[in-house]
């Protein structure tokens, strides 16, 4: 699916990572970590200064537009046009994609079922919620079958019932392709992710399964009073470590 390797630029120093399987990767980092520089690069918004990225067996710099359509971002803010529709904006960013018009109609239809807001696919952008805003960017990203879709801080300033309900969706898209998800806060991704990245001042620190996260504490740390740390636990251990390094 995905293999970087070597890659450098202002914000990113990563020798190697390789994502194979579908599934949910949770990427995690402090804010300034290089998440969101990570998957700009990945999907193409970015450039990079050396090494090299795979995606879907296509060079993201010697084939920008074949990444392109391997992969859905939807962005932490989407910039929308207020006033257009969600059915309006999604036609639109369907037929930028050179999605065919009957595929269009189509996929759109099934976004909107799948996201929840097929009822409302008249409503103007300008009048959608935060919440909305979040739920119309997967969406757009879902436009054109993507094999991977990157989700840049979905769970950001949602309440408790909301995060639930993206949750859930994220759960179902991992069924079926790759889906990486960027978030400060390990608690709120925890749950469902099948593999998580760590990184730190854009260096990969961490890249493993969720199964064998726990190997990657010192043992003498690894449980406290006999209770099992948590992904949120070895995040903040991995991450206090790094950066004590880096001092």
């Amino acid at each position: 699916m995905i293999e970087i390797r070597g890659l450098c630029s202002k914000a990113l120093n990563i020798d190697s990572l390789n994502i194979t399987n579908k599934g949910v990767y949770g990427l995690l980092g402090n804010d300034g970590a290089g998440k969101t520089s990570l998957l700009n690069v990945l999907c193409g918004n970015s450039a990079y200064d050396s090494g090299s990225i795979s995606v879907c067996g296509h060079d993201a710099m010697s084939e920008p537009m074949e990444v392109k359509y391997k992969v859905g971002f939807a962005p932490e803010d989407f910039g929308f046009f207020g006033d257009d529709t969600i059915f309006e904006t999604l036609d639109f960013v369907g037929t930028a994609k050179g999605v065919p018009s009957e595929k269009r109609y189509r996929q759109i239809k099934e976004a909107l079922e799948l996201v929840g807001l097929e009822g409302q696919r008249k409503k103007l952008c300008a009048e959608l919620t935060l919440h909305e805003k979040k739920l119309l960017g997967i969406a757009v990203a879902l436009l054109g079958n993507p094999e991977i879709i990157l989700l840049d801080e979905p769970m950001k300033n949602e309440s408790e019932e909301e995060k639930e309900e993206i949750a859930e969706l994220i759960k179902m898209l991992g069924k079926h392709k790759t889906a990486i998800v960027s978030s400060n806060e390990p608690i709120d991704v925890e749950g469902f992710c099948t593999h998580f990245i760590i990184l730190s001042k854009g260096r990969c620190i961490l890249d493993s399964s969720a199964e064998d996260i726990h190997s990657a504490i010192d043992p003498e740390i690894k449980a406290c009073d006999g209770i099992a740390l948590s992904i949120s636990d070895v995040y903040c251990v991995l991450t206090h470590e790094a950066e004590e390094g880096d001092k």
